[in-house]
């Protein structure tokens, strides 16, 4: 295990920090959370995706708005401005929430929009990690696979 960036020690590289109390309250606290989103999110009419339980959708005049939970961020995605100003409203008064810029990155995905739909790409992240682990500039070989497929 590395030590965390920013926090390496000169002749201590091997050592570990200890960590005196969770990082987020009390170790239920992530359950009581995501139950209290349920319950709130369920008064709005939204239904739990049922593969992934931390993804709600909602048909809204032949459209659809859906809510991508991660933690404690939350991803809206839409076609009404409208219907995202509503929800974002409804959230607002049931938990303490800051209002971020459009999503652009997201589990190390790099997000991209335009009139064709959304895009997800992890070039960014393969990057940094190719640098980190000096394998950048080393050269590429082939790998096949359905380019039809998207």
């Amino acid at each position: 295990m590395n030590q965390s960036e920013g926090f390496l020690a000169k002749g201590q590289e091997k050592k570990l920090c200890k960590l005196v109390k969770s990082l987020y309250e009390l170790k239920q606290a992530p359950m009581q959370r995501h139950q209290k989103f349920n319950q709130v999110i369920a008064d709005f009419e939204f239904t739990v995706n049922e593969h992934d339980q931390f993804i709600y959708s909602k048909e809204i005049n032949n459209d659809y708005l859906f809510l991508c939970l991660y933690v404690v961020d939350i991803l809206i995605f839409e076609t009404s401005l409208e219907a995202i100003f509503k929800i974002k409203d409804h959230l607002f008064q049931n938990f303490d929430m800051k209002n971020l810029r459009p999503a652009d990155m997201i589990l190390r995905m790099k997000i991209s929009m335009d009139q064709r739909g959304i895009s997800l790409s992890l070039s960014h992240s393969i990057e940094k990690m190719l640098h980190k682990f000096e394998f950048y500039y080393c050269k590429p070989i082939s790998t096949s696979f359905d380019s039809s497929i998207h």
